[in-house]
């Protein structure tokens, strides 16, 4: 019985891959070229077959996905919320030495901004869907819910010692998003809106749980373009 459970599991996996493949080649995305691979599709289906093979870890992972159902409108509407309100402040810190008379603050040189062989809408899911499932299911899930599970906290556990020690907690939150910040390698300039960009996330997945860590991240990755375009337009 465990048997045929793992097999099911497996084809189950394959099946996913086959879809996600067949998907990308119908709607031409690019997203299974060699670059899109690299950055975005290979680091996705890991984690997916992960999760699917892995009935444990597929067990936390559905815990820390959201935490309270009747809480779902929060979960939704309160990152996309704080996602148009960063955004913004993001450029606006950004420009702030050009409008005093020096250089722009310029993003990271490992930022994607560009795929080779990827169409504008698959960079545009690459960027807002599957690059932010990746680093937060790595510096939230893997690294927050893992760091917790080390500690043998449950989940209402944690949340009673947020409130009362909130210490330990915080210090894990700063290291983590400091290498979530340096992995995009900014200079010393451009590292706090990495940072901060990492932080607000991490709070969301504490509060709420991965999914709105999750859409905190794509919808800030989707607002950029739009608030740089009305920054850009307004005061350059």
């Amino acid at each position: 019985m465990a048997f045929s459970r793992f097999l099911f599991r497996f084809v189950l996996s394959f099946l996913f891959i086959g879809v996600y493949t067949l998907v990308d080649i119908f709607f031409q995305l690019g997203l299974t070229s060699d670059d899109a691979n690299n950055i975005f599709t290979l680091p996705f289906l890991y984690f997916i077959t992960l999760l699917i093979l892995l009935p444990r870890m597929r067990k936390k992972f559905v815990l820390w996905f959201i935490f309270k159902k009747e809480e779902t409108y929060k979960t939704i509407c309160y990152p996309i919320l704080v996602a148009i309100i960063q955004s913004f402040l993001v450029y606006i810190y950004m420009y702030t030495p050009y409008w005093l008379g020096s250089e722009a603050i310029g993003i990271g040189s490992k930022q994607v901004t560009t795929v080779e062989g990827v169409t504008e809408i698959g960079l545009t899911i690459g960027a807002t869907i599957i690059g932010p499932f990746n680093e937060e299911f790595i510096f939230r899930f893997f690294l927050i819910a893992g760091f917790i599970e080390i500690l043998n906290f449950s989940i209402s556990k944690f949340k009673r010692l947020i409130k009362l020690k909130p210490i330990a907690i915080i210090f894990w939150i700063i290291v983590t998003n400091s290498f979530f910040s340096l992995l995009h390698g900014p200079d010393l300039l451009s590292f706090p809106p990495y940072f901060v960009g990492g932080v607000i996330p991490s709070l969301f997945f504490i509060r709420y749980g991965f999914l709105a860590a999750w859409i905190s991240h794509g919808m800030f990755n989707f607002l950029s373009p739009i608030a740089f375009s009305i920054i850009h337009s307004l005061f350059m």
